[in-house]
C-alpha cells in the first residue's frame, strides 16, 4: 500500500514542462501545458479510490493494478496531449507540437516505472490487461511513501526532494538561458 509521494511523480511532471513549454506558446498555454504535465505523472495513483470500493490490492483494478500499466498510462498521455493540444488552439494560434506528444507519454509512463523503482508493495502491474503478474525492477532505490499522512512522510519527502528537485531546477535554468539568448 505504498508508493512514491505525489511530489515525486509531480516533479518528473513539472521538470518535462519545462521542456515543452515553448516561448511560441503563449503564457497561459505554457502554465496550463506544465499543470497537465503534473496531473498527469500523478494520475496512476487516482487507483486508491479502489481501497475505498473494497476493491483488494492485488486484484486487476486494485492500487498499482491495471490503472498503473503500460497500456493505460500510454493512452492517457496521448490523450492528454490531444486534448490539451486543441484546448491551446481555442485561444491561441499556436499549438503543442507533435514531438510533445513524446513528452507526454515519458511523463504518463514514469509513474509506474518510478513505482517499481520502490522497496515495498506488491508490485506494479506493468503488463495489464493483459497480465496481472506484479513487478518491481531489480534494485529498488527509492523508500516507499504510506498512502496518506503519517509520520514516515517527512524523511520521504526530503528524499525525494534532494533527488528530483536538482534536476529540475536545472532544467528550468538551462531552459531560460537557452530561450533568452
Amino acid at each position: 500500500m505504498q508508493m512514491p509521494t505525489a511530489l515525486g511523480h509531480a516533479m518528473v511532471g513539472l521538470g518535462c514542462g519545462a521542456l515543452v513549454a515553448s516561448r511560441q506558446l503563449p503564457r497561459r498555454a505554457r502554465l496550463s501545458t506544465v499543470a497537465v504535465l503534473v496531473l498527469l505523472a500523478a494520475l496512476p495513483d487516482l487507483d486508491v479510490i479502489a481501497f475505498a470500493l473494497g476493491i483488494p490490492y492485488r486484484d486487476p483494478f486494485g492500487h498499482r493494478g491495471f490503472f498503473h500499466s503500460l497500456f493505460f498510462t500510454t493512452c492517457c498521455g496521448a490523450i492528454a496531449w490531444w486534448i490539451h493540444r486543441l484546448s491551446i488552439r481555442l485561444y491561441s494560434d499556436t499549438t503543442l507540437s507533435w514531438s510533445a506528444l513524446l513528452v507526454f507519454l515519458i511523463v504518463a509512463t514514469s509513474h509506474p516505472l518510478l513505482d517499481m523503482l520502490t522497496d515495498g508493495g506488491l508490485g506494479i502491474a506493468l503488463g495489464a490487461p493483459f497480465s496481472n503478474e506484479r513487478l518491481f525492477f531489480p534494485t529498488q532505490p527509492i523508500p516507499v511513501s504510506p498512502i496518506g499522512l503519517s509520520a514516515r512522510l517527512q524523511p520521504i519527502l526530503l528524499w525525494e526532494a534532494a533527488v528530483f528537485a536538482p534536476p529540475v531546477v536545472l532544467i528550468w535554468i538551462g531552459r531560460r538561458i537557452v530561450l533568452n539568448r
